[in-house]
């Protein structure tokens, strides 16, 4: 996922492009909406978590995620980092969200937000699946909603 958003972001490209999202909406559906039924899913493994692509196609300014994580999946062993922010909410379940070494501890409704350029991961630490949704916003997306 490093090495994709690195060339995602070299391209200039937003990131339904790496979710085989389609380039053409349905007619009856508005640009500007993404239908439950239509979400670019990735599955990382099912050790790790599955990411839903929320936002349509085309918006490079925002993204949000629905992340479905196992008990113990998370976005693995190594941090990760590039120009940006971060922020969600945890939907379901217990997770811990390390920022810069910083480890919290995260329930059911607890927000958050960081720089993404901080070095950062997400674990589930219970022993139940836990649902977040992830939202991020690329570096020179102008300003924070």
């Amino acid at each position: 996922m490093r090495t994709l958003t690195k060339v995602r972001q070299a391209l200039g490209l937003g990131i339904g492009a790496f979710f085989g999202a389609e380039e053409t909406e349905a007619e009856a559906t508005p640009a500007f909406v993404r239908r439950s039924s239509d979400r670019a899913i990735r599955n990382l493994g099912s050790s790790r978590m599955v990411k839903e692509l929320i936002t349509p196609n085309g918006n490079t300014k925002l993204s949000i995620f629905a992340l479905a994580i196992p008990p113990g999946g998370g976005t693995g062993e190594e941090t990760y980092r590039y120009p940006g922010v971060k922020a969600g909410v945890v939907l379901d379940g217990e997770v811990t969200l390390e920022v810069s070494g910083v480890v919290a501890r995260l329930q059911s409704g607890d927000g958050f937000c960081f720089d993404a350029n901080e070095e950062h991961r997400l674990r589930n630490i219970s022993g139940a699946p836990a649902r977040v949704l992830w939202v991020t916003a690329p570096a020179g997306t102008g300003d924070p909603i």
